[in-house]
């Protein structure tokens, strides 16, 4: 099923005055609270990194007047995008279309990139330098760090009494807490 998306979250296109009679902090303040109304709906905008307020305003307020799908069970991500570089909303500038092309250029018939690319790629990593860290914290995966009492380790299931058969009816990890009634 598909709705205008105005109407079905009860914001209409004409509630909203015109980008060039706000200042870009009450557009701010408008496209949090259009996003927040959005994601109670289950739609999630999508917009392109470093897009400025006032392109973000203009595309949401027209998105509101197109038609969306309706899901009830999962989110539908905004795209406002038809993939038609020459028609993009978003203008040449920050164009997503003209990202990808470049990018499948580099794509070889077994979906491999090419040599280039493969260069680039590693000559300019896009990672953080942290995440190469080869230091690793030593830790011995046979400490149980769960179940401390006075800087020991328990090692085996009768240092901390579980009771298999629950014996006392009080729950199969309780007999450590003899005042805590099970609730």
């Amino acid at each position: 099923r598909r709705e205008i998306l105005g109407e079905w979250i009860g914001l209409r296109q004409e509630l909203f005055p015109p980008s060039n009679r706000l200042n870009d902090e009450q557009m701010a303040h408008l496209l949090d609270a259009m996003t927040q109304c959005l994601d109670v709906y289950n739609f999630i905008p999508h917009f392109p990194a470093g897009l400025p307020v006032r392109k973000r305003y203009d595309v949401l307020v027209a998105q509101l007047g197109k038609e969306v799908p309706i899901l009830m069970h999962n989110a539908w991500q905004i795209d406002f995008c038809e993939y038609e570089p020459r028609n993009c909303p978003f203008d040449e500038a920050f164009c997503q279309c003209k990202v990808y092309e470049q990018w499948l250029t580099h794509l070889d018939e077994d979906g491999n990139l090419d040599e280039e690319a493969m260069e680039n790629r590693i000559d300019r990593p896009h990672l953080p330098d942290f995440l190469f860290d080869s230091e690793e914290e030593d830790f011995d995966d046979e400490e149980d760090f769960y179940f401390e009492e006075e800087d020991d380790y328990y090692d085996d299931e009768d240092e901390y009494d579980y009771d298999e058969d629950d014996e006392d009816n009080d729950g199969l990890f309780l007999s450590d807490f003899p005042d805590l009634e099970p609730g």
